[in-house]
């Protein structure tokens, strides 16, 4: 699939400060930065149109190498700015095209179809 550039919001998970009915602390996750990145759709499982309760859909985004980018860790998610989708992150790498470096991160959405 060709890559597209989309402007993507970093959230981290912070602790709100204040605590569920079963004294669990309660998270939020708010937009620590946005920064232009291509997205590249690895697989897009069709089991949701087929009808089946569940799937997941796996891209790669790429940014270029900065104080943001080199932040993003496995507990963060990313939401692309005007969707409602918020991918989690399975992996990083650092990577070298050229002479820039870039990070490409690794992400998963899970979906549900109409029956779930």
């Amino acid at each position: 699939m060709a890559a597209r550039d989309v402007l993507v919001a970093v959230l981290r998970e912070v602790e709100a400060g204040a605590r569920s009915a079963l004294n669990e602390p309660q998270t939020e996750w708010p937009e620590v930065g946005r920064v232009f990145m291509s997205c590249v759709h690895l697989s897009d499982q069709e089991a949701v149109a087929a009808g089946q309760k569940s799937g997941a859909r796996v891209a790669d985004f790429e940014g270029r190498f900065n104080d943001l980018t080199r932040s993003i860790t496995s507990r963060d998610r990313l939401q692309v700015v005007g969707g409602s989708e918020v991918w989690k992150v399975t992996g990083l790498v650092n990577a070298v095209r050229g002479r820039r470096r870039s990070v490409v991160v690794r992400a998963v959405l899970k979906t549900t179809g109409a029956g779930a």
